[in-house]
C-alpha cells in the first residue's frame, strides 16, 4: 500500500520491545507511527515469528506447513475497544523442517488519532496440540510537537527492495520488510532503517545525518555513520544502513539529525538497540578490580548466588554469558563480570543499582526460600527480583482440601498495563508456589489454565474451606464452577 505526503508535522513516541526469549514466546513485535496525507496518523505493528519456533504439520501433498492465528485488539487507555483484527498466517510448505532459518513476517496498519493506546496481541499456534495462548499488551503513544520539522518513528528493516507488485510492505516504490527486534546478534552485521522527516517544505538544502552513538556520552562510535542530502518537502523519506561488523557487544543509540544550510539542527531522533558480537571482546568486561569496587568483599559462594539471581534480570546476551561463566566454574571471573554488569546499568554510580538488587534478593530469600531452594530461584522470587513488589497482592491460604493461590497485579511493566501473575501451591507445601498464568509478554499460558486451577485445587468430593491470612474466605462447600467464579472475583479486583 502506497503512502502519500503529509501536510503537518507530527512527532511519534512509541515504546519499542527488546528481544524476547524464544523459549517463552515464539514472536517478536515492534510498533512505529507515521502520518497520512489528510493530517491523520496511523500505527504500524510488525510481528516476526521464526520458523524454528513454529510447529509444522504434514499436508496432503506430504509437505510441512505452519499455521499461526493472530488477534490484535486496539484499545484506549480506558480499555475501550476501538479496533480488532484476526488473521491466520501460513508458512511456506517445506519438505524439510530441520535447520530452519526463515521467519514469518506480518505487518498491520491501524489509523489512530494522536493519543495514548494499548495494543493487545494474542498468538496461537494451531498445530500445537495444547493450544497454548501467548498474550501481551503493548502501550503506544502518538503526540504532536510544539515546533516545526520532525522525524517519524524509526522502522528497523530486515531488507528493502524495489516494488514489483504493491503489497502491505510497500511505501512509495519500495518494499520495506521489517526487522522486529532491537537486538543485533553477530550474524546480523548491518542495521537498516526507514523513517520520514515531516514539515520541512520551506527548507531548500538539508543534510540528514545518522550515526551510532554511545548512549552515555552521546559520542559517535568508531565513526560509524552516514548522511543523505535532500530538498525541503512535506515529507522526506530516509533509508539508511550502517555496518555493525566492528561494533563490540553493548548498548548503543541510532542517532538521526537534520541540519539546514546554516548548520542549525532542526530536529533529532534517538533509538536504543543492543549489539552482541561474539567475534570481538566486550570492552566493558575489564578484569581490573579497583579499590572502589563493591564486589571485593564477596566470597566465591556469594558471587555464585548473586550471578544466579542476576539471570532473572539479565539480557539474553548477559544470560548466556552467565551460564557459560558458571559452567566454566572459574571463580576468578565472577567479580569482574558482576562489577561490569552493574557498571552498564549506571556508569556514574554502579553501586546504586547493585545495592537495590541485593536488597530485593534478600527480601526474596526471606519470603520465598523453600527447603533448599533459594527464594530468588522460586517462581515468586524470580518475578519479585525482576519486577519488584506487586502493586496489588491477594493471598488465599489453604484451610483443608484446597490448594492456596496468590494473585499479583502490577499497574505497569515496561509498556504493558494491568499485568497479572497467578501462583498456586499444588502440593500444599506452604512454600512451593508455581506460576500458573500471567498476562505479561514472554510467558506461555495454557488456554485451559483456569481448569488447571480447579484440577489441582478441588478435592474429589468438591468440598473444602478457604481462608486468607486474616479471616475466613469461604466456609461452605462449593463446586468447581463456584471456585472459578470466586477466583475470578479475586483476579478482576
Amino acid at each position: 500500500m502506497k503512502r502519500k505526503l503529509i501536510l503537518l508535522c507530527i512527532v511519534f513516541v512509541v515504546v519499542f520491545d527488546i528481544k524476547i526469549n524464544a523459549q517463552n514466546t515464539p514472536a517478536y513485535t515492534r510498533h512505529a507511527a507515521f502520518a497520512l496525507p489528510n493530517d491523520s496518523t496511523y500505527l504500524e505493528t510488525y510481528i516476526s515469528i521464526p520458523y524454528e519456533n513454529i510447529i509444522f504439520k504434514k499436508s496432503r501433498n506430504n509437505l510441512f506447513y505452519g499455521n499461526i492465528q493472530l488477534v490484535l485488539i486496539y484499545k484506549t487507555i480506558e480499555d475501550k475497544i476501538i479496533g480488532f483484527e484476526k488473521v491466520n498466517l501460513l508458512t511456506e510448505e517445506l519438505d524439510d523442517t530441520t535447520n530452519q532459518t526463515k521467519t514469518l513476517i506480518e505487518l498491520f496498519r491501524k489509523q489512530l488519532p494522536m493519543g495514548n493506546y494499548k495494543v493487545e496481541i494474542e498468538l496461537v499456534d494451531t498445530n500445537d496440540e495444547t493450544l497454548r495462548k501467548h498474550t501481551w499488551t503493548d502501550a503506544v503513544s502518538i503526540t504532536q510537537p510544539n515546533t516545526g520539522g520532525c522525524f517519524s518513528d524509526i522502522e528497523l528493516l530486515d531488507r528493502y527492495e524495489a516494488t514489483l507488485v504493491d503489497n502491505q510492505f510497500t511505501k512509495g516504490k519500495m518494499d520495506l520488510i521489517p526487522y522486529s527486534v532491537n537486538y543485533y546478534p553477530t550474524s546480523q552485521s548491518v542495521l537498516k532503517f526507514y523513517c520520514e522527516l515531516y514539515h520541512v517544505q520551506e527548507q531548500n538544502d538539508l543534510i540528514i545525518q545518522y550515526s551510532i552513538r554511545n548512549p552515555y556520552t552521546n559520542t559517535v562510535v568508531q565513526n560509524i555513520g552516514g548522511k543523505q542530502r535532500s530538498k525541503g518537502s512535506n515529507v522526506v523519506p530516509v533509508i539508511g544502513e550502517l555496518d555493525l561488523t566492528s561494533l563490540p557487544t553493548g548498548s548503543y543509540q541510532l542517532y538521526l539529525e537534520v541540519i539546514d544550510k546554516s548548520k542549525n539542527i532542526l530536529s533529532s531522533k534517538r533509538f536504543v538497540f543492543f549489539r552482541s558480537n561474539d567475534s570481538l571482546p566486550d570492552p566493558v568486561l575489564s578484569s581490573a578490580i579497583t579499590e572502589y569496587d563493591f564486589t571485593q568483599q564477596l566470597s566465591a559462594k556469594e558471587s555464585y548466588h548473586l550471578l544466579q539471581a542476576m539471570r532473572n534480570i539479565a539480557s539474553d546476551v548477559e544470560h548466556n554469558q552467565i551460564v557459560l561463566l558458571l559452567d566454566a566454574a572459574d571463580t576468578s571471573k565472577y567479580k569482574p563480570f558482576i562489577f561490569n554488569f552493574w557498571l552498564r546499568r549506571n556508569v556514574n554510580e554502579p553501586t546504586k543499582p547493585y545495592t537495590e538488587f541485593v536488597q530485593i534478593i534478600n527480601k526474596a530469600d526471606e519470603l520465598y526460600t523453600c527447603l533448599k531452594v533459594k527464594g530468588y530461584a522460586t517462581d515468586r522470587g524470580k518475578i519479585l527480583t525482576k519486577y519488584g513488589p506487586p502493586d496489588f497482592h491477594i493471598q488465599r491460604n489453604n484451610n483443608g482440601a484446597y490448594s492456596p493461590y496468590e494473585i499479583w497485579t502490577y499497574n505497569t511493566i515496561g509498556n504493558q498495563f494491568k499485568c497479572k501473575f497467578v501462583f498456586i501451591d499444588p502440593e500444599i507445601s506452604g512454600c512451593d508456589f508455581r506460576m500458573l498464568h500471567t498476562t505479561v509478554r514472554g510467558y506461555a499460558t495454557l488456554t485451559d489454565w483456569k481448569n488447571q486451577l480447579v484440577n489441582r485445587s478441588v478435592s474429589k468430593n468438591n468440598k473444602s474451606n478457604f481462608s486468607d491470612s486474616n479471616n475466613d474466605f469461604l466456609n461452605n462447600s462449593i463446586s468447581p464452577n463456584d471456585l472459578i467464579k470466586i477466583f475470578m472475583e479475586d483476579y478482576n479486583r
